[in-house]
């Protein structure tokens, strides 16, 4: 029996008000990955830093 299993492509922007702990190097990462899903919904999310060599300058936010 075969069973069915769907692979999607993620991006992820992470963010966080971190600053000295273990999470602050996070702030502002992008990263790539993909997704499996089997036919029960479980999800296996495997991610890698995507590196751009652009100069990350950390957002404001607007208030419009």
């Amino acid at each position: 029996m075969q069973t069915r299993t769907e692979k999607r492509v993620v991006i992820a922007i992470f963010e966080t008000n971190s600053t000295t702990d273990e999470l602050a190097f996070l702030d502002g990462m992008i990263a790539v990955g993909q997704a499996d899903i089997d036919e029960a919904g479980n999800t296996n999310v495997t991610l890698w830093e995507f590196e751009t060599g652009i100069y990350h300058m950390k957002r404001t936010r607007w208030n419009c």
